[in-house]
């Protein structure tokens, strides 16, 4: 006999089964109850509480495996199934290998491409689960048109299923689903004795060759109950579709096995749980019943939205404290996502922060443990020549031997020189951490120590493992060249000492698996060994067995602690009672999942099969309302509380809505959705919107260069972070406006220098010779910014340079020319403004209001005098690497003072006999395919200094500089003091706000 148990209420379908168990046992008959493996711990809790102590003698628990284990040792048969996933999923690999040619569809990729061998595992499982064998594939794709793609795909399958099928049999035996299709056999030919009962709870469907055992159970007078979450047993309900699909199906088995069916329906409770929690339970996917009468406020239920994932994780734990502080244990608690590895990092780290102990309920994937990913990286570095990011993902998992804080150095080193490949081999690194510069800081220097000390301790056994993988041929060499590699870095030692870390926190679980993590992969390297010991594979397969093996293997644990908050998936996690659930990320697409319809066989394609004969119980409709049922189960779980809520955005900033049922609920309760904001100190650490730095006392003097004084008018809080707190920005190789600026400024000086005669004239060498002579100086400069032998250097530097050196060729003609015709004499070269050397110009020094001083200070690039009528008239000339156009707006506000500070300064040398007489930008620029030299700045309008700059026919060395009278020039030194000393008194002050814009943040390197 088949008795349904058909009800929505947990407790009283449990109460149910209970009473009828208890019965069985009273009478000494014996009986087993089949649940699913993630519920039997809870299941065998409850049933020890409920029964009588002897119950045990005659009353077993069991998952259908178990089941067939028992049997099988009792009557003889296979031994248990000890194939795991990550075993299978090797298998699988090693028939795409050996079929590669003769597939249709699958052979050209299958044996490295890793997602396809994870979509025919899967593809292959669903056939195993829904009873399809493979010659049922053979004739639907011989009965299908030819001139689709679905009769390729229907062979290639069919041929795949019965190779690796047997390939798992030759490994470890029948696999778990053959097992059972053997105990289907076994007890048609001998029946269980008619007087056992059999009870059956906790599932929503089962599969073919579950289906085929309960069949066999029905058979003679067995009573098999069968209890099932459902609100009638034809139910209409959406999320109900699936469970009354699979009640719908034992029924017909029943009738097919002569079996008697008898159902029960049992009633809701009523009033035990607060009415909004019943009305959720009622209605939330009831879509023919309209909004219930206004129910009284009673909190139940609460609807919350976050700005993104970290802020939701943030309000869960604010209200798990708020209900521990209501009376709540934490065990009275859950948490529910539909994926528990996509807030893994986020809601255990917010749970951690605020003291609340919690245990996820999901299996930890070794893919995102560190070993696994050493393990990955290594072998990717070794196969795919030492890439940079390889490298960099090996030194951070914490396992190569190198100290954390030397890693996070060494990651900058590398990102800064862009290093990759040999250069990694390299026997010592001597670049600078800042660039292309050849000024090391103690900052530089300490990050140059660290990456030396790090590429010291990765590489040698890096490359020893290397060296051994390109002298392997077979799979079992390589897995003995890997193990040699982790041993040599200790790793037995290192996860042993982070275990006892990680347990010195608390951190019990993770301690746990650090400790068998060793053990599992040895065991890999093992099983890989004995499944291919004699197969040959290159170094990029063996990368793709290793990445499907951890990609299949996962690390199980149960709770450290009686008392804490369970995470858990909507769709998996099993829980005896609660009184609160919190269930987040309720957004649309995540909770209910969209469904998505990418495995080898599309719904489509099942659809076309259904037509033939071969059902398929994964179909996209049975998948939709199956996630109907987990939101519905997670809602009617809680007996007291209910907390739903969303994020309105990614953390990359992807709008996200709310769900269907995050709106329903909203929708049936009437209830307002609260907007979370994370609370926030109150004791004045907070930050302000409005950041300020501490005031400076009255009389200070306050040293500012023309960089500093146009940070601060661009913004207060780049000129605070990068000159006061000296925030180091991401430094890089390539050569940026400031480094071709330096270039530039190293070869002009050192030409003009060398050009300079005893005499004071400048005597320029030929053509011909200045180009000799730049690159002379070229690559002296380059030695010293970069000792990277030009045989060594990329392509990236070397085209650079090469770029650099044209640049400065072409400047240096046009100087060249311009000088010849002019009566300016280049005098003066790297002139320091305040250096207190005997060459240095004079500090620019001025008085402030509050009694202090403001004094600037800077390097003039170069000076040209010219004397006349017993004065030396001052120009001042400053290369830039790009175009720069001088504004006079700009000084007036002080955004760039450069030219008028340098002549003012250099003027203040003698102001007795200098007089100004201008100042220039000098820079390249490149339009249509042409680099110019070009200038810009202003000129005296006197003009006999004007014949004096520029003796060229049309003036193209001048033209296009304004024209400034003296009484013009000292304005523009008026207007460059008020701006300095504003700006000054604005420092004073504490002004530290940000004010962006796209000319202040562009370059910023705390942006």
């Amino acid at each position: 006999m088949l008795n349904l148990i058909c009800g929505t209420d947990a407790n009283a379908r449990n109460a149910a089964l209970t009473q009828a168990v208890r019965a069985e046992a009273e009478g000494g008959r014996r009986c087993f109850l089949l649940v699913p493996e993630q519920q039997a711990y809870i299941s065998e809790k409850q049933f020890a509480d409920a029964l009588p102590p002897y119950a045990g003698r005659t009353f077993e628990i069991l998952g259908f495996s178990r089941l067939a284990d028992s049997i099988f040792r009792q009557r003889g048969g296979p031994e248990p199934a000890s194939i795991k996933n990550a075993t299978r999923s090797l298998l699988m690999w090693d028939t795409l290998r050996e079929l590669a040619p003769t597939l249709r569809r699958y052979g050209a990729t299958g044996k490295r491409d890793t997602a396809l061998t994870a979509k025919l595992l899967k593809a292959v499982t669903e056939l195993e689960n829904s009873g399809v064998e493979g010659d049922a594939l053979e004739k639907a794709a011989a009965t299908l048109p030819a001139d689709g793609p679905l009769p390729d795909k229907l062979r290639d399958l069919a041929e795949i299923y019965a190779v690796f099928r047997e390939k798992c049999r030759r490994a470890t035996g029948p696999d778990p689903s053959e097992r059972l299709s053997l105990l289907v056999e076994m007890l048609r030919a001998e029946p269980l004795p008619a007087e056992i009962s059999v009870f059956v709870d906790s599932f929503t469907s089962f599969t073919y060759p579950e289906y085929g055992i309960l069949r066999e159970l029905l058979r003679g007078d067995r009573n098999v109950t069968v209890a099932l979450c459902l609100d009638r047993p034809f139910s209409h309900a959406p999320h109900f579709a699936s469970v009354a699909e699979t009640t719908q199906r034992l029924i017909r088995i029943a009738a097919e096995v002569g079996a008697e069916v008898r159902q029960v329906l049992l009633p809701a409770p009523s009033g035990l749980r607060p009415a909004s929690l019943e009305v959720l339970a009622d209605r939330l996917w009831d879509f023919s019943s309209g909004r219930p009468a206004p129910l009284p406020t009673d909190g139940s239920v609460t609807l919350l939205r976050a700005s993104n994932r970290y802020e939701e994780a943030e309000a869960c734990a604010h209200n798990i404290l708020s209900l521990i502080g209501d009376g709540y244990r934490f065990g009275d608690i859950a948490v529910m996502v539909r994926d528990p590895e996509a807030w893994r990092g986020i809601l255990d780290a917010a749970l951690e922060k605020s003291g609340i102990p919690c245990f996820y309920s999901e299996r930890t994937e070794l893919a995102a443990k560190p070993l696994s990913r050493l393990v990955l990286s290594a072998v990717r570095a070794a196969a795919r020549g030492y890439r940079t990011q390889d490298i960099i993902t090996l030194v951070k998992t914490g396992l190569s031997g190198a100290d954390t804080r030397d890693v996070a150095f060494f990651e900058e080193y590398c990102e800064t020189w862009h290093i990759t490949g040999k250069r990694f081999c390299d026997a010592v690194w001597e670049m600078n951490p800042d660039g292309l510069t050849d000024r090391l800081s103690p900052r530089a220097e300490e990050i140059l120590a660290a990456a030396n000390r790090v590429r010291a301790v990765v590489m040698p056994p890096l490359v020893a493992f290397s060296e051994a993988l390109k002298g392997s041929e077979k799979i079992a060499d390589r897995c003995r060249a890997l193990y040699t590699y982790l041993s040599d870095l200790c790793i037995s030692d290192l996860l042993a000492e982070q275990a006892r870390h990680e347990l010195s926190l608390g951190q019990v679980k993770e301690a746990g698996e650090s400790l068998r993590l060793y053990r599992f992969v040895v065991d890999c390297l093992g099983d890989l060994c004995e499944l291919f010991p004699q197969a040959p594979c290159d170094t990029e397969e063996f990368l793709s067995l290793l990445t499907l093996f951890f990609a299949g293997a996962d690390l199980g644990s149960v709770p450290n602690r009686h008392d804490c908050v369970i995470v858990g998936s909507a769709a998996t996690a099993r829980f005896a009672s609660v009184r609160a659930v919190l269930l987040l990320g309720v957004c649309e697409g995540e909770l209910p999942r969209a469904i998505a319809d990418d495995g080898i066989l599309s719904d489509r394609d099942k659809g076309v099969l259904d037509t033939l004969g071969i059902r398929f119980d994964t179909r996209a409709a049975r998948q939709s309302a199956e996630e109907l049922f987990y939101v519905w189960r997670a809602v009617s779980l809680p007996s007291d509380r209910l907390f739903l809520s969303c994020s309105a955005a990614e953390a990359d900033g992807t709008a996200l809505t709310p769900s269907l049922a995050f709106t329903r609920t909203a929708y049936l309760l009437g209830l307002p959705v609260g907007e979370f904001v994370p609370p926030r100190p109150t004791d004045g650490s907070a930050v302000a919107t409005t950041l300020h730095a501490k005031p400076l006392p009255s009389g200070t003097v306050l040293r500012l260069s023309q960089t500093s004084v146009q940070d601060f008018v661009l913004c207060p809080y780049r000129y605070y972070s990068t000159h006061i707190l000296r925030l180091r920005g991401r430094k890089d190789s390539t050569v940026g406006a400031a480094d071709e600026g330096t270039f530039l400024h190293f070869v002009f000086e050192q030409l003009l220098r060398r050009s300079l005669g005893e005499d004071g004239l400048l005597h320029l060498p030929a053509a011909e010779e200045l180009d000799a002579l730049t690159d002379r100086i070229v690559a002296d400069y380059l030695a010293r910014v970069c000792p990277i032998p030009p045989d060594r250097m990329d392509a990236r530097l070397l085209h650079i340079f090469a770029r650099l050196r044209e640049h400065a060729r072409l400047m240096l003609r046009d100087i060249a020319d311009e000088i010849a015709g002019s009566r300016f004499i280049p005098s003066e070269f790297e002139q320091s403004i305040g250096g207190g050397g005997p060459d240095s110009l004079p500090e620019v020094s001025f008085a402030l209001r509050d009694g202090g001083r403001v004094v600037l200070g800077g390097k003039v690039d170069r000076i040209d005098l010219w004397e006349h009528d017993g004065q030396v008239v001052v120009r001042v000339v400053d290369y830039k690497s790009g175009e720069h156009k001088f504004s006079l707006d700009e000084v007036r506000t002080g955004e760039d003072l450069q030219l008028v500070l340098y002549l003012f300064a250099a003027c203040s040398a003698d102001p007795q006999r200098r007089v100004a007489g201008g100042a220039e930008f000098l820079f390249a620029t490149r339009t249509d395919r042409r680099t110019e030299i070009a200038r810009s700045g202003f000129l005296s309008d006197d003009r006999s200094i004007c014949e004096a700059a520029d003796a060229s026919a049309d003036g193209r060395f001048t033209k296009k500089l304004l024209r400034r009278t003296v009484e013009e020039m000292r304005e523009l030194f008026t207007e460059m003091q008020a701006a300095v000393c504003s700006v000054a008194e604005r420092i004073l002050v504490g002004e530290a706000h940000k004010t962006p814009s796209e000319k202040a943040c562009r370059f910023c390197p705390v942006a």
